[in-house]
């Protein structure tokens, strides 16, 4: 089940991260978790976000079946069939 916070503005959510993560590795090459991470913090303010949170939209892609990992440790998205 997945829940949401009322009180956390769009910016602040899982969701949100989950989604300019997997934008931004759709539209660029495999990149490794401190490369995105930096990346995606570009997108989101400094105080809407933390590591933790990162890690969960991650998490998420991955076990939505988004994204995956080679075995370079980069991190890109599957192509959907």
């Amino acid at each position: 089940m997945l829940l949401l916070d009322k009180n956390k503005s769009p910016t602040r959510t899982v969701y949100y991260i989950s989604a300019v993560t997997n934008h931004l590795l759709k539209i660029g090459d495999p990149r490794g978790y401190a490369d995105l991470y930096r990346q995606v913090m570009n997108y989101i303010p400094a105080s809407a976000s933390s590591e933790v949170f990162f890690t969960l939209a991650l998490d998420f892609l991955f076990l939505t079946g988004k994204i995956n990992v080679n075995d370079n440790g980069e991190i890109y998205v599957l192509k959907e069939s």
